[in-house]
Parts: structure tokens; C-alpha cells; sequence
């Protein structure tokens, strides 16, 4: 009898133990599947500890105590291993390999590129198709002086009466006239002399453009032109270490990404400045190594800790860059919509303060199984050429609607489309312009739902979203925000 109670006793005990393990192995996955109404995905830079603490603590504090919400931080998953001193721009991860300085005397004179004519093949198409660029975008990586700007010799034999012009997104930095008497010639090019050389800085972006002297357009050149060569034109073009080559206008105007198989009709020449700054740079690129890897370790380990203590942080696949943003948002998508049943998704950025209760009664009765979002949608943007944004790889000159960047709501069913189709979209520029461009390919019965007052602005005593805020104005925004309350 005491061997049968025994018994009955471990049994009982082995099915709780199987029952607890069991209880507990679904409500760990429960957790990680568990239904959501919001989820709200924060997009933000690996060292923006001061940025998550002060969402933590004021509107974020809302969504912790919500039921069905949950406001997760959005990081990449590694920093760029390149020490900013060290990129060719500070929105990328790409090494400015500056060797070539070696060389370079202060007084030698570069040129974009150098020219040669090949034999016309009959199997090319026309001339016209191949060598009619008449721009050419540039950034600036180390400070450069243009001394002359040119134009190819058969052009101006062709078409006098012309400007070359230097210009940045908002004004004309240099104009030059094309006659017929330059003031040198060299690689097939007649060459301008201007009146002062002209420095550029580190960071310069701009275009060097052929236009019509009596017209406000560029230079159009016909067939009568592409049948006047029977040669076509090849460049070998300088090292970038002093200029990124961006992208080559067509002379109707529209933009193709740089490629060194192109030769452009204009070019100019420049000399190194400041070469001194330059031999302290290489000189001290050790030193900086070893402090960047330090100071990275130091913020690998802050966000480890700052995860074992709020655990709200989703690290995505990718290098925590700008350039790489609209990765980062594929990312949160692909996490949010396999780890996550949610049906509403909120993207916002670490220095935007949310209004959850506008948030609530906005989609308020709203029947979430459908492709629809929210936001403050652009339409008939122009592709920008400059700057954070600049983008040389989208076919047309104008995207297709887009959100604000600053945030945009979503529903669930529409971000499993675009993760879905994740693998077979491309990114360009933005994310914001990312994501309008993968939802027109791929879910292009999507409802927008542009709101009033999703941003601040004229006529709006509240909106959704507060953009663009330092710490202190958020923290300010929130206490305001209660007062109303």
C-alpha cells in the first residue's frame, strides 16, 4: 500500500513537472507571438542612450502601461568599424582611401579625368545616346582648388554662345563663357581660366553643367552633332580620394549613376589644397583607430546593459549608418511581423515625441485587415541629388507618394506585404522614399490615409507626432502635454 502511495506520489509530481515545463514553454512563445493592437517600432542610433531614456520616461511610459501596445527600440546590429574622420561621407560606412596624396605636390595641376577617342563601332548605339552628358555631379572629400573648367573640343566647334556653370543645390558658384579662344587645350578638351581659382571644401555637392547662353535650359545636343564624330570618347578618371563622382546629367535633363565607362562633355582642373592637414590626418590614423574601437566596445556594452534592464531593443541585420536606414526598416517589418501579431505598426524616430491617446482615437473602429496607412503623405516629390538624401538610382525624376519620415502607421497585413517582398525591392534615398516606392510595387491598392494634423502645423492645437526635438524639448513637450491632461 505505501509503494502504491509512493508511486501515485511521483507520478503525481512528474505530470506537474511536465505540466509546469509545458505551461511555461507556451507562455514563453505566447510572449513572443502574443497579439498586439500597436506596436510601435523607434528607430534610433546605437549611441542615443540620452534619445530612448527620455522616450522611456515620458510618452513611452504610456505605452508600457497600455494593454495591447508595446514600443520596442530599433538599433543596427553593428556601428561602422570606419572612424568618421575616415569616410568618404559621414552617412555611409565607405573608407576614404586616401593614398593618392603620397604624390600629389601642392602645386601639381588634376583634372577629372583624361580623354582618348576609340575607333566608332557600327554595333554602338548612336552617338548621341552614348556621349550626350552634359553634368556631372561631384562631392568634395578632401578641399580642392578649380583653376579652369573645360568643355570637348567638338562641342564648342559645333555650339558657341555657351555657359559652363558650377553650381550647388541653391546657387550658381561659377559661370564661364565658351568661346572659340580658350586658354589652353589638352586630352581633346579646351580649357577656361578663372578669373580666381576657386576653393571647395570638404563636403562640397554640386554639378558642373553645360547651358545655352540665351536660354534658361540645358544644352541640347542633336543628331546633327552625333553624326558631325565618328570616334567615341573614353575617360580614365582620377582617384577618388579628392572627389566622389555622383551621377551624369543627360542633356534632356534626366540623371544616370556615375560610371567611369561614361566621358562627359565637361570636366575642369584642380589642385590639392592644404596638403599639411592631410599629412596630420594620415598621420594620426592610427591613433584614431584605437580610440574608435574603444569608444565602440564602450557602446556595445551600455546597450547590452540598457537591454538587460529595459529589454525593449530589437537589433536588426546591417551596419548602424544612415545610408542603410531603409534596411533597418525592413528589418523592424520583418521582426515585428514574425515575432508580433500585430495590427497596427507605428514607425517613429527617437527624437519625436508620439501622442498616444490622438494615436488611439485615430484609427478608433477602424477594421485593421486591410493594406492602409497613415501619415502625412509627399506626392510628385523630385528625386533629390544632394545631400543625406541624394539619389542617383531611381529611374524617374519624380517618386511615386511617400510619408513623412518622421513616422508613419500601418497595418499589419500591409507589413507582411512589404516583408514579403523584402528580398526583390531595392532602396532608395530615405526610407520614407523607400517604402512609398516598395508599397506602389508591391501592395498597390494600399488606402492612404493622409491626416491633418499627423505633424505640426498651422491650425493643429495637437498633432500626432512632434518631430526633429532635442531631449529637453521632448521632456518639455511631455510635461506640457500632462498639464493638458
Amino acid at each position: 500500500m505505501e509503494n502504491w502511495i509512493t508511486i501515485c506520489h511521483l507520478t503525481a509530481l512528474v505530470l506537474t513537472v511536465g505540466v509546469y515545463i509545458s505551461y511555461n514553454y507556451e507562455k514563453n512563445n505566447k510572449k513572443v507571438l502574443m497579439p498586439r493592437d500597436v506596436v510601435i517600432g523607434v528607430i534610433s542610433a546605437r549611441d542615443h542612450f540620452t534619445e530612448r531614456q527620455a522616450v522611456r520616461e515620458t510618452w513611452g511610459s504610456q505605452v508600457q502601461t497600455a494593454l495591447g501596445m508595446e514600443l520596442v527600440f530599433v538599433l543596427g546590429e553593428e556601428d561602422c568599424h570606419i572612424h568618421p574622420e575616415d569616410r568618404i561621407s559621414l552617412y555611409s560606412c565607405n573608407k576614404w582611401d586616401a593614398s593618392i596624396f603620397q604624390d600629389i605636390k601642392d602645386s601639381e595641376t588634376l583634372t577629372f579625368f583624361k580623354s582618348q577617342q576609340e575607333p566608332y563601332q557600327s554595333n554602338l548605339k548612336s552617338l548621341g545616346d552614348l556621349e550626350c552628358f552634359t553634368g556631372l555631379g561631384i562631392r568634395v572629400i578632401h578641399p580642392v582648388i578649380v583653376k579652369t573648367l573645360s568643355v570637348r573640343m567638338d562641342v564648342v566647334e559645333h555650339f558657341l554662345g555657351m555657359y559652363i556653370i558650377l553650381q550647388d543645390p541653391e546657387e550658381v558658384i561659377e559661370r564661364r563663357l565658351i568661346t572659340s579662344e580658350p586658354h589652353s587645350v589638352g586630352n581633346g578638351y579646351y580649357n577656361y581660366r578663372l578669373e580666381s581659382p576657386l576653393l571647395l571644401p570638404r563636403g562640397f555637392e554640386g554639378e558642373l553643367i553645360l547651358f545655352r547662353l540665351m536660354e534658361n535650359e540645358t544644352l541640347w545636343i542633336g543628331d546633327d552633332f552625333s553624326s558631325a564624330s565618328k570616334k567615341k570618347w573614353v575617360c580614365e578618371w582620377t582617384n577618388h580620394s579628392l572627389l566622389e563622382y555622383k551621377y551624369l546629367r543627360s542633356s534632356e535633363g534626366y540623371v544616370t549613376k556615375w560610371t567611369e565607362t561614361y566621358c562627359p562633355l565637361i570636366a575642369a582642373e584642380f589642385g590639392v589644397s592644404d596638403k599639411d592637414s592631410f599629412i596630420n590626418h594620415m598621420n594620426e590614423e592610427h591613433h584614431r583607430n584605437q580610440e574608435w574601437k574603444l569608444q565602440l566596445d564602450t557602446v556595445e556594452r551600455k546597450i547590452q546593459g540598457e537591454q538587460d534592464k529595459f529589454s525593449d531593443i530589437v537589433k536588426v541585420p546591417g551596419i548602424d549608418v544612415y545610408t542603410n536606414l531603409p534596411h533597418k526598416v525592413v528589418g523592424f517589418l520583418k521582426w515585428v511581423t514574425t515575432a508580433r501579431n500585430a495590427s497596427l505598426i507605428l514607425k517613429a524616430d527617437d527624437d519625436t515625441f508620439v501622442n498616444i491617446e490622438l494615436l488611439k482615437n485615430l484609427t478608433h473602429g477602424y477594421k485593421h485587415d486591410g493594406l492602409a496607412w497613415w501619415s502625412v503623405f509627399h506626392h510628385h516629390h523630385t528625386v533629390p541629388l544632394y545631400g543625406k538624401w541624394s539619389d542617383a538610382d531611381y529611374p524617374a525624376l519624380a517618386y511615386p507618394a511617400f510619408p513623412a519620415g518622421a513616422g508613419y502607421l500601418m497595418t499589419g497585413v500591409l507589413a507582411q506585404r512589404v516583408n514579403a517582398a523584402a528580398g526583390f525591392v531595392q532602396a532608395y534615398g530615405g526610407e520614407d522614399v523607400s517604402l512609398g516606392i516598395w508599397v506602389a510595387a508591391v501592395a498597390g491598392s494600399t488606402k492612404l490615409f493622409s491626416v491633418p494634423c499627423w505633424i505640426p502645423h498651422t491650425g493643429c492645437s495637437q498633432t500626432v507626432l512632434i518631430p526633429q526635438l532635442t531631449v529637453t524639448q521632448i521632456k518639455e513637450v511631455w510635461r506640457k502635454h500632462n498639464r493638458i491632461l
